[in-house]
């Protein structure tokens, strides 16, 4: 079940929460505000097939971050906060990312390749911004990259398919199957988003 279905079912339920860093966020709350991020992203000219990376801590923005692209049709890169500033670097830049997503403790990771965003000016950057989704969302897709253990880290980038919003990965399904996972999981994520 993707976001916007989990939402409208759930729209007051707990998405996620991360201790210490604010409150718990709805998922009408995620669903909102990654579609108005959906059409910050989309008003920059980033389209269908567009690479963003995202260099951050654990906190809620990443999911926001993640969903905009999801929803956009926007290929996304997560890129581990522990890694040095040359890995971290090589990884934004060698993804092709237009947009980074950064915190600002953590901006001096990335080379300046593309154009940042903090997400501390999330809220001033989603202000008066429309909720509604894009015209014609499409599925994005994550873009992992490999440990480099025999050299640089390889980017894992799946073929370009050309799906509505909602139809997610086979892996998501396989693994959502697998596990059990339903409206009732909760998930403790112990390492790097």
């Amino acid at each position: 079940m993707h976001l916007t279905a989990l939402a409208a079912q759930h729209p007051g339920k707990t998405a996620l929460v991360v201790p210490g860093v604010g409150a718990p966020m709805t998922y009408a709350e995620l669903d909102g505000q990654s579609r108005r991020l959906a059409r910050v992203l989309h008003d920059r000219g980033l389209r269908a097939g567009d690479h963003i990376a995202i260099l951050v801590e654990n906190r809620p923005e990443l999911l926001v971050i993640a969903w905009a692209a999801q929803r956009s049709g926007l290929y996304y890169t997560p890129v581990n906060w522990h890694l040095t500033a040359e890995e971290a670097g090589y990884v934004v830049e060698d993804c092709g990312a237009q947009v980074l997503f950064t915190s600002a403790t953590l901006q001096h990771l990335a080379a300046p390749t593309a154009e940042r965003l903090l997400v501390e000016d999330l809220p001033v950057l989603l202000e008066g911004v429309a909720d509604d989704p894009l015209e014609d969302e499409q599925e994005g897709f994550y873009m992992f990259y490999s440990s480099g253990t025999s050299g640089r880290p390889k980017g894992i980038k799946p073929p370009w398919r050309d799906l509505p919003f909602g139809t997610g990965m086979a892996i998501d399904h396989f693994l959502a199957n697998l596990y059990g996972f339903g409206p009732e999981t909760t998930y403790l994520s112990t390492g790097p988003l």
